[in-house]
């Protein structure tokens, strides 16, 4: 297809109160707290056995079975 380019939309969603919640309609709060449980799942599990990453002291707290 050397002439012609085609737009990608890409949409994130996350499961928030048992539904379907687009990233963009989460408060700042929200959004840090996603990105902060996803940063320490990620650093847990590329260094699993060597080191444990936790939110710091006074950061927001994430829990697996907290709703967003």
């Amino acid at each position: 297809m050397p002439g012609k380019e085609s737009e990608i939309r890409v949409v994130s969603y996350v499961q928030a109160g048992g539904q379907q919640v687009k990233l963009e309609a989460l408060s700042p709060e929200q959004r840090q707290e996603l990105a902060t449980w996803l940063r320490c799942t990620y650093l847990n599990a590329l260094y699993e056995g060597r080191a444990v990453f936790r939110p710091a002291d006074g950061a927001v707290s994430v829990s697996k079975e907290r709703k967003l």
